[in-house]
């Protein structure tokens, strides 16, 4: 696994000693283990100096180490699959996994933020205007997690930039990279200095991003009571955002956002 301090000599020139970066993950895919698709599309990550995410990264793998893995895979982990395979009939070692990441995560100070959009919303308000503009609900989220990964910036680190890094998912890459384009197009100055694709596997800031992705996804999943919630393994670490621990900024934009959003698209208002 490449020590992420060499990610960030390529993502940033040399003398920015900030090397501010922020780490998206998609989760829209698919919902438990029935391979239907999510009810909720979230885009989320972390944001932080390049100082925060050696040490994350740092006590990251050594927790991975302690624990036998190799990598850290939030729905693998929630069903016993992949790498947790060994700890199908053990949740509470999946849950203590989780946990010690968890902890690596509030305690290198992390900056979390997400987007979500309910389907049935969606496709309720998906007009060809909003179509034209977002093919899938994934760029309207992922839009949204550059405005607040600016204004971040902006309020914390006067304005430094910051690298965008995706964990890959090929079929969405070059629209993604599109919007990008456009968003800094329209609304320079920004904060925003490049955006990178990279394996999840090989980047532990991507597997800290994909446990918020799909925590949040599973948490406004409609169609999963408040029982079940609480006996699910990414339960340990949402309730550390509920009590304040980890600081995190989301967007959920149900009907009425996306009624706006038609509204100012119409006016050609980007």
């Amino acid at each position: 696994m490449t020590p992420f301090a060499e990610y960030l000599d390529v993502f940033h020139p040399r003398g920015d000693t900030r090397r501010i970066t922020a780490v998206l993950k998609a989760y829209f895919d698919e919902s438990g283990t029935d391979g239907a698709q999510s009810p909720v599309v979230v885009v989320a990550g972390f944001v932080a100096t390049g100082d925060a995410w050696i040490a994350a990264d740092e006590r990251w793998r050594a927790a991975l180490l302690e624990f036998g893995l190799d990598h850290y895979h939030a729905k693998d982990c929630e069903y016993g699959s992949g790498p947790f395979w060994k700890w199908a009939g053990a949740p509470e070692m999946r849950r203590a996994a989780t946990l010690a990441l968890t902890e690596i995560i509030r305690d290198t100070g992390l900056y979390g933020f997400w987007a979500a959009i309910p389907r049935d919303d969606w496709e309720a308000e998906a007009d060809s205007a909003l179509l034209a503009r977002y093919p899938e609900p994934y760029f309207l989220c992922f839009e949204r997690c550059l405005q607040e990964v600016s204004a971040w910036s902006a309020q914390f680190q006067q304005g430094a930039p910051v690298a965008i890094v995706m964990s890959e998912q090929n079929e969405y890459e070059e629209l993604a990279s599109r919007i990008y384009r456009d968003y800094i197009a329209a609304k320079r100055p920004l904060a925003l200095r490049s955006l990178t694709f990279t394996d999840m596997l090989s980047c532990t800031p991507c597997q800290a991003a994909d446990l918020l992705a799909y925590a949040a996804n599973k948490q406004f999943d409609a169609d999963v009571n408040s029982a079940e919630k609480r006996h699910q393994i990414y339960q340990v670490f949402w309730d550390r955002i509920g009590e304040g621990q980890i600081p995190v900024c989301g967007a959920h934009i149900g009907k009425f956002a996306l009624m706006e959003i038609k509204e100012r698209l119409k006016r050609g208002e980007s």
